[in-house]
């Protein structure tokens, strides 16, 4: 088989598979087609008809270039219904690929990644309201009602919002003890809850990894400038549509946010060896300067298809 890794994002090829290989290089050797990468790996979802427009080529030849993409296993595409009937929307599914053009690939890191969905919480303390849930079907309990919070259909939730409280997520560490990681990445898609009337814009969160504080993140408010890309008919247009897709990373070396380094937390202070669980907490403080709250978006609501994710790196000969 020639992919090596673990990773799902990450496309590692070596020669054992050359029908794989040249559908990849293939799908790569058209310009037109490496536009409609660079255009998903700017937009995340889009609809076929919003690819040909965008890049002024007919629709049956974005389709062509569409397919060939999907065949080589670089993106994924669905189709959903629309007030014209139905319409194919596609999302890229690699963000690299790796050729090793030799018979026993090096050493590289491979990936252990878990997605949770974000009503699959462990934990909910302090909830103040507003506050609620909602699937792609409808609401979940009753708004504004904290208790809602514990009911079992939570689990069905891809957007949540609440003003102030701290909700945990408790993920799998590494099922091989021996192994030494080498980063940990953390990423979901938030935003400030406030309204287009309030005064303020944005609301602060704090993450923590097994009891250690990686830092705070600011989320700003998507102040009313599109639809969220994946959300359901039934949502409202004056409700917060998407958030922006944060991205911590903890290194040996300490933690970043977006690439920028935000603390001194180390991947060693994690102390996920021994760990018998991962948790991870989003918290949402309660204070005078921060009443705005934030939203969470899941994987089939906002812009961004994916849910909470962790991802632990590893070095591996395999």
């Amino acid at each position: 088989m020639s992919v090596l890794t673990g990773d799902p994002e990450r496309l590692t090829l070596d020669l054992s598979d050359m029908d794989v290989v040249s559908r990849v290089a293939r799908a790569l050797s058209v310009p037109k087609r490496l536009e409609i990468l660079r255009l998903l790996g700017e937009k995340k979802v889009m609809s076929v008809n919003e690819i040909a427009q965008e890049l002024g080529i007919p629709l049956s030849s974005a389709s062509v270039h569409i397919g060939i993409l999907e065949e080589a296993n670089l993106i994924i595409c669905e189709r959903v219904s629309s007030i014209h009937g139905t319409m194919k929307m596609c999302n890229y599914k690699r963000e690299s690929i790796l050729f090793h053009l030799c018979k026993d690939p090096p050493h590289h890191t491979k990936q252990f990644t878990q997605s949770m969905p974000i009503g699959a919480y462990s934990q909910a303390e302090s909830i103040n309201e507003p506050c609620g849930l909602a699937s792609r079907l409808g609401p979940i309990g009753v708004y504004n009602r904290p208790s809602c919070f514990y009911l079992p259909e939570r689990l069905d939730a891809q957007v949540l919002w609440l003003k102030s409280g701290s909700l945990c997520y408790s993920f799998a560490p590494l099922l091989n003890e021996s192994i030494e990681p080498e980063y940990l990445e953390l990423s979901f898609e938030a935003c400030n809850a406030a309204s287009l009337e309030a005064p303020v814009w944005q609301s602060r969160i704090n993450i923590y990894v097994n009891g250690c504080q990686l830092g705070s993140s600011v989320c700003s408010c998507d102040k009313g400038g599109h639809r969220g890309k994946l959300n359901p008919s039934w949502w409202p247009d004056v409700a917060t549509q998407h958030g922006e897709l944060q991205k911590w990373r903890v290194t040996k070396n300490g933690t970043y946010l977006q690439d920028e380094k935000v603390s001194d937390v180390r991947l060693q202070d994690l102390k996920l060896s021994s760990a018998s669980r991962i948790n991870v907490i989003l918290n949402v403080p309660s204070d005078p300067n921060n009443h705005s709250g934030i939203n969470l978006f899941g994987a089939e609501f906002g812009d961004y298809n994916q849910a909470i994710q962790l991802v632990i790196g590893y070095q591996s000969q395999e």
